[in-house]
């Protein structure tokens, strides 16, 4: 089939009829009706017309219908060249609205902030202020938002004229620029370019830092999480915490000597305390912000949320601290995050998509409190407070809920909080919750996580990653592992070294994972075993700083082998 072009003017009807009479000056243009392109002959012609055009000189203005309705299309034939157009509904005339916006180049050193008219202005020199590259280039400001009479609120997007070509963005309310922002450049982890690609990639490095999924055999599992406080952690609850082998969560303000709301409840503590009980008790560091306050602008976000974990890092440095633990702060919640009892906040705020950029875990309120052990890293998990009484007996309780459907709960607790009258925890009380955790550990009903390792639990999965090689069964076994090169991968995680002995007489083993570089000695005696079949562990951190750690199993009196020797993932 052939094509031809046809005369615009056949098809309105007889040949001429589409070029109308130039419009007279100050012609009613909402009276203008009949379809044909009427001339504008002059700018004064053109500023007297009512209501104003959008864009003053020679041009010619077409009605076209549509319908049962208009469109007036306005073009302006001098420089720079513009189209504008509206369009009548049901006698209404709308707004006009621009629909090509080519504008002359700005005098040269011209202040990008102050070019704000809809347009697309070529650049012939960087001289100007705030131009993001300080080249020539292409600038188009695109309108946000119309009001009374005018466009308030604009994006500027810069297309550099480089040897290689960048494209810049930023955008503006009625008050002030933002930061420009390179697009498809290496970015900070507050971008868009990070949410996308962070979250995964920290979570499978995590996951990978503990040797994979955490099978729990069956069992429930439950995580013991200390929100600060320290001065209580360290005198009363630490104690008993190793008298009975348990291992627990902290979460750490990396303000909490300095900044944080209460350096008081801290302050016969130090950093180098708390990283001995990671690395030779099998603690766990969790970010908590910074001060434990709100924050609500990007660069108060950023310091709470993101430079927080970096300072913890740096105060910590044998650690890997990978997860953020939410703290209360009333206000705005940071910016709408609310504690994530959405997860859609997460990457509908700013500050859900800083901490997904930056950390591997995250918990918060979501509603629930017995998390399903699928072996998925799902965000904002809530807990069981346990700062009351009252708290403490519903966690124990939220325990048999967990043994009944294969979950995993947090009991989490204020130490500030213990021993401070009327209804609040005693050390009488807590005791009470722990010696139960131990009964049920025991028994086999229930296991005690590290928070991560309650994060990739599979409920349907005995598997846990060992990387220690069979032994042959001695009074004495023991394996130095290479941390600098085969697993080095797995350091700065928490491990679980399990010892199988057989006792025939009463005897005393030790258990031990150490390297002496570090200051790794995660030790335990036990003594006074009596004839019988036992799995004696300690928990330990393999620093990140070691290129080596050494597992071992001692008979220290009596009669007894060590027949089996594991280093697990906890």
């Amino acid at each position: 089939m052939a094509y031809q072009w046809v005369y615009l003017a056949n098809l309105m009807g007889a040949t001429g009829v589409w070029i109308r009479t130039p419009l007279a000056n100050a012609s009613n243009l909402d009276a203008v009706v009949t379809v044909g392109a009427y001339p504008v002959t002059s700018f004064a012609g053109a500023g007297s017309m009512t209501p104003a055009l959008p864009a003053i000189g020679s041009g010619v203005l077409e009605v076209l219908p549509t319908g049962t309705n208009l469109i007036q299309r306005w073009t302006t034939i001098d420089n720079p060249h513009q189209i504008w157009a509206r369009n009548r509904n049901a006698g209404t005339w709308s707004v006009w609205k621009l629909q090509s916006w080519e504008r002359p180049a700005p005098a040269a050193g011209t202040d990008f902030n102050t070019i704000k008219t809809p347009g697309d202005y070529p650049i012939w020199a960087g001289t100007g202020a705030n131009n993001p590259t300080g080249s020539a280039g292409r600038l188009t400001v695109s309108p946000q938002l119309f009001q009374n009479g005018s466009w308030t609120y604009h994006t500027q997007t810069w297309q550099s004229f480089e040897v290689v070509p960048r494209l810049f963005v930023r955008s503006t309310s009625a008050t002030a620029w933002s930061p420009w922002r390179e697009v498809g450049a290496a970015v900070s982890t507050d971008t868009v370019a990070a949410l996308l690609s962070a979250p995964d990639v920290l979570q499978r490095v995590a996951t990978d830092r503990r040797g994979g999924v955490r099978g729990t055999g069956g069992k429930a599992l439950v995580v013991l999480r200390f929100d600060h406080g320290l001065n209580n952690y360290k005198a009363i609850i630490k104690p008993l915490l190793r008298l009975r082998n348990l291992i627990a969560a902290i979460a750490l303000n990396s303000g909490v000597y300095t900044t944080a709301n209460s350096t008081a409840e801290s302050n016969n503590t130090t950093f180098t305390e708390v990283q001995d009980w990671c690395v030779n008790d099998g603690d766990e560091i969790w970010n908590h912000g910074e001060t434990h306050r709100d924050a609500a602008t990007s660069a108060g976000l950023k310091t709470e949320l993101v430079d927080s974990l970096t300072a913890l890092r740096s105060a910590l440095p044998k650690l890997a601290i990978e997860g953020f633990l939410m703290p209360g702060v009333g206000g705005t919640e940071f910016a709408g995050l609310n504690s994530i009892q959405d997860p859609a906040t997460l990457y509908s705020t700013e500050a859900g998509r800083l901490l997904m950029g930056s950390h591997a875990f995250i918990s918060g309120l979501r509603p629930g409190q017995v998390k399903p052990l699928n072996g998925k890293i799902t965000p904002g998990w809530s807990y069981r407070n346990m700062d009351t009484i009252a708290g403490v007996d519903a966690a124990i309780a939220l325990v048999a809920d967990a043994q009944a459907s294969g979950g995993g709960v947090v009991l989490m607790m204020h130490p500030s909080l213990l021993n401070s009258g009327g209804s609040a925890t005693t050390t009488a009380k807590l005791t009470e919750l722990l010696d139960f955790l131990v009964v049920e550990r025991d028994a086999g009903r229930i296991d005690i996580a590290t928070h991560t390792g309650f994060e990739i639990a599979d409920f349907s999965s005995t598997y846990r990653n060992n990387i220690l090689r069979p032994i042959t069964p001695a009074a004495s076994v023991s394996q130095t592992v290479d941390l600098a090169t085969k697993y080095a991968h797995l350091r700065g995680a928490v491990r679980k070294l399990v010892a199988t002995v057989t006792v025939t007489a009463t005897a005393s083993v030790t258990v031990a994972l150490t390297d002496a570089t570090t200051g790794l000695n995660a030790t335990r005696t036990y003594a006074g075993l009596a004839a019988g079949t036992y799995e004696l562990f300690q928990h330990g951190t393999l620093p990140l700083t070691a290129t080596t750690a050494t597992a071992s199993a001692t008979v220290d009196s009596g009669t007894a082998s060590i027949t089996a020797l594991k280093l697990i993932n906890a």
